[in-house]
């Protein structure tokens, strides 16, 4: 609606056709929004669900709904803890003891004998209600860095 010029609160009508198909027509089909409403604000693992799902891995609890982040954390399911030193792209990354998930985009290595993978970027929703699917990097806070203790990294097996 935002590309065909339309208000997001407006009802669609017959007559929206025609700018809707332009905008859909210049829409990147690489491109998939994940978009909760505007009230939405712990959406983490419906977005690392339906990054999972985008990639072809069925990520679904036995009662069809996403896992929580907290049983991300607890490797229920799918989800198996992997070595530190092991973490790339692709990635899950769980935050404070499970209470926040991402999929990791980018690692860092630094070192010029020992290349230790130190800090990484990430993907996610659930950052507030205007957060959604940005890269975040390390920060002055170092909430990226790979070592951190509260942090665990996962992969779909």
């Amino acid at each position: 609606m935002y590309l065909a010029g339309m208000d997001k609160n407006k009802y669609v009508k017959d007559s929206d056709y025609e700018s809707l198909k332009k905008a859909y027509d210049k829409w990147d089909q690489r491109y998939y929004v994940v978009f909760y409403g505007d009230s939405a604000k712990w959406t983490c693992n419906l977005f690392v669900g339906e990054a999972l799902y985008m990639a072809g891995k069925n990520s679904l609890t036995s009662s069809s709904k996403y896992y929580s982040a907290k049983q991300i954390w607890n490797e229920e399911g799918i989800f198996k803890q992997i070595k530190k030193s092991e973490v790339q792209r692709g990635d899950i990354v769980s935050f404070y003891s499970g209470l926040h998930v991402e999929i990791v985009s980018q690692v860092m290595e630094e070192g010029l004998i020992f290349k230790d993978k130190v800090s990484f970027c990430s993907r996610g929703a659930g950052r507030g209600s205007s957060d959604f699917g940005t890269e975040k990097c390390n920060d002055t806070q170092n909430s990226r860095l790979i070592n951190k203790k509260d942090i665990k990294f996962l992969r779909v097996f």
